[in-house]
């Protein structure tokens, strides 16, 4: 099984690239503090475009989506990683953008401001509506 990420700040280390990638989707919730939610969109914004100028992840799928919770915000946002490694081993320019969304984020209701899971898609649909099963990364 593999281990739910617990923070999105992590530390800077040296990893080795591979000649195999091996891409990792991740589904990342942000608990957004009230008041907070054009600079969060903003600084979300900015941190996948810094993703993908430095070609750390997937262009073919990314989605960012806003749940109202009563009073409370959630962002939940869905991309891939161009290698499960990348997040481990990210430029201090990205790392930077990490600690400026949880400036952003409160704990809510038993968890982190912000969570981040690995998720694999199951299916999607083609531009018929016709389900198709996903083509491996």
């Amino acid at each position: 099984m593999k281990e739910k990420r617990k923070t999105i700040a992590r530390p800077h280390l040296v990893v080795k690239r591979s000649n195999s990638e091996e891409p990792e989707t991740v589904l990342v919730t942000y608990h957004v503090k009230p008041g907070a939610e054009a600079e969060l969109e903003r600084v979300i914004a900015q941190h996948w475009a810094t993703l993908l100028r430095l070609n750390l992840v997937r262009k073919d799928f990314h989605v960012l989506l806003r749940a109202q919770e009563g009073e409370c915000v959630r962002f939940v946002e869905i991309g891939t990683w161009r290698d499960r490694k990348l997040p481990d081993s990210a430029p201090a320019e990205v790392q930077e953008l990490w600690k400026e969304m949880n400036r952003f984020v409160e704990p809510r209701d038993g968890h982190l401001g912000i969570e981040v899971a690995e998720v694999s898609l199951m299916e999607k649909l083609n531009t018929s509506g016709k389900a198709k099963k996903p083509s491996a990364h």
